[in-house]
């Protein structure tokens, strides 16, 4: 086990104590289901999948994270850029490197 402080706003801090009372549950282990939740969103978001809620109604609804898929986004972009200027190193590499 690792010990990770965090820094958290007054309302986030409230939430996550409405969320341990709620489920029984200590700040450390509603946080660590957190993050197994979000790594499985984000994995299912890199495969292009979509995520579906059906409410009790029966009617069934896609989940949207548009902050995530913006970082998605955002991380493939960045690593295109990494590659081309890879690319554009290599022959001066030769004479400088």
């Amino acid at each position: 086990m690792e010990n990770i402080g965090f820094e958290f706003s007054s309302d986030a801090a409230a939430e996550l104590d409405q969320i341990t009372e709620r489920l029984k549950s200590s700040r450390g282990n509603a946080i660590n289901h957190g993050l197994g939740k979000l790594k499985w969103i984000v994995e299912e978001l890199e495969q292009g999948s979509r995520i579906l809620v059906e409410r009790k109604d029966g009617e069934i609804v896609e989940v949207e994270f548009p902050e995530i898929e913006s970082m998605l986004r955002w991380a493939k972009f960045w690593k295109g850029v990494d590659r081309l200027l890879t690319f554009i190193k290599r022959p001066f590499m030769r004479f400088f490197g």
